[in-house]
């Protein structure tokens, strides 16, 4: 069961994919370190949402390439009907690919400004712990001439990990909180400005004048009498401040800061909102994916009218006597008779004759026979493929070749009438009325033979002739 593994497998996959969203909708951001995970798990979801959708073409093109060669191999309407769907499949694929390799800059941007974004945000994690380190009180002059010319010594709190990960460099992860389910998109970063000064003198880090060596917070700037001494009391000297972008996702809006919005602070919002477009494209992108492909795909590929048409069209194309118009109800039973009604049908009569068939070593480059589910890469599911091709392809010139000799009596008759009174005596020839013909009973049995073999042989025809089209539609 090789076949329903692997489709049960990414089965699993895409349905995580589907189930994934771009925005975590229960996350609450109150933090720059909130944020940075927040687009950062934006970034993943698209990217799975991209790679879900190359595995399934993938998925798609190695079944419709063990169909072909399942069905070349097999021959008969069985393997036309396998070809068929190969190559149904096969284009399905195609589109799928066509539809991501058109999408697939505009989703690489995307991705990559979230990176660039959470990026940032880590950075602002950082950034917000850095300090200005205290200097204790002593008399002015003492502390002037101690200090004179000194930096004024920042900590950046550095530690064996970074503000916004753990010990084991594990991304902190995105708090709970919820987000208004009005078919808004909100998006919180945090931007770092310079620590403003204040009346209170309670923000940033400060320097002052005491009444004592030992002077606490409370007592800076204390204005009675003594305050002879001097101090530098630790403090950050930048501060964050949040900054919301939303977009109204109906309305196909680009996001917009709606508050929040800091003067004079880093990231700076212009350059937030150009990353943001590259995020908003993203995020129209991935509503239409993942492509999805599974057994129930498939089946249900054969259940449709244009699937349906495509077998029409094949069984009549070398019989004019037909129309697809008059052959519908024969078509849903073949139809029937090949997939199944149902997909278990599909999944016993289909997918599992694929598990149970062998190719030729001579098919793949092997020396020996090769179950078509372990021939490896799909080039040589191919090659095997394109090698049943070509061996159906001599046996029918070889069947037309035998034909044209079952056939051979007019040709034979007109052979006759070529011939002079002395040749006509031997052979299929014979004098009758003054000329020469081909004798009776020679020609009646050639009839005979010819019109069983045309009844026979032209239905086959029909089936053989179909499954070679479809061949070259596929393999071509």
């Amino acid at each position: 069961m090789a076949i329903k593994q692997q489709f049960t497998a990414f089965f699993a996959i895409t349905i995580t994919a589907m189930a994934s969203d771009l925005h975590k909708r229960d996350a609450k951001i109150t933090t720059a370190c909130d944020a940075a995970a927040y687009l950062d798990h934006m970034a993943n979801s698209g990217s799975a949402a991209f790679t879900a959708s190359m595995q399934a073409t993938n998925t798609a093109w190695q079944l419709a390439t063990k169909l072909a060669a399942a069905g070349n191999k097999i021959g008969s309407q069985q393997g036309a009907g396998l070809v068929l769907l190969a190559a149904t499949v096969a284009e399905d694929a195609a589109n799928a690919l066509q539809n991501l390799q058109f999408k697939g800059p505009a989703l690489i941007r995307g991705i990559r400004s979230l990176q660039a974004l959470s990026t940032q945000q880590d950075i602002v994690g950082d950034l917000e712990l850095t300090a200005i380190e205290r200097k204790e009180a002593a008399a002015v002059a003492s502390f002037i001439s101690a200090n004179n010319g000194d930096a004024i010594p920042l900590n950046l709190n550095i530690k064996t990990f970074r503000a916004c990960f753990s010990a084991d460099n594990t991304r902190q992860p995105v708090p709970g909180g919820g987000q208004a389910a009005d078919g808004t998109n909100n998006i919180v970063m945090s931007q770092l400005k310079v620590t403003p000064h204040t009346t209170t003198l309670t923000q940033g880090p400060r320097l002052c004048y005491t009444a004592g060596t030992t002077a606490t917070t409370e007592q800076c700037h204390d204005k009675s009498s003594g305050t002879s001494n001097m101090m530098l009391l630790q403090g950050k000297p930048l501060t964050k401040a949040a900054i919301t972008f939303k977009r109204k996702v109906a309305e196909g809006g680009e996001y917009a800061a709606t508050d929040g919005e800091a003067s004079n602070a880093i990231p700076i919002k212009t350059e937030l909102t150009q990353l943001l477009k590259d995020v908003k494209e993203l995020e129209d992108n991935v509503a239409g994916l993942p492509y999805i492909f599974t057994a129930d795909k498939a089946f249900t590929m054969t259940t449709t009218a244009e699937f349906r048409q495509r077998m029409a069209t094949a069984l009549v194309k070398e019989d004019a006597k037909y129309s697809t118009a008059t052959i519908k109800n024969q078509v849903d039973t073949l139809a029937k008779t090949l997939y199944g009604e149902t997909s278990n049908d599909f999944q016993r009569w289909v997918l599992d004759l694929l598990d149970n068939i062998e190719v030729s070593g001579n098919s793949i480059g092997e020396d020996k026979p090769v179950a078509l589910n372990k021939v490896g890469p799909t080039s040589k599911v191919l090659r095997a493929a394109g090698y049943y091709s070509a061996a159906n392809l001599i046996r029918e010139k070889e069947h037309l070749r035998k034909n044209d000799g079952l056939n051979g009596s007019d040709q034979e008759e007109n052979d006759c009438k070529t011939k002079s009174k002395d040749e006509c005596k031997s052979g299929k020839c014979e004098l009758k009325g003054g000329k020469c013909v081909e004798k009776e009973e020679v020609k009646v049995e050639g009839a005979g033979t010819q019109g069983t073999q045309n009844t026979t042989g032209n239905n086959s025809f029909v089936i053989n002739k179909a499954l070679f089209c479809l061949q070259f539609l596929f393999l071509g």
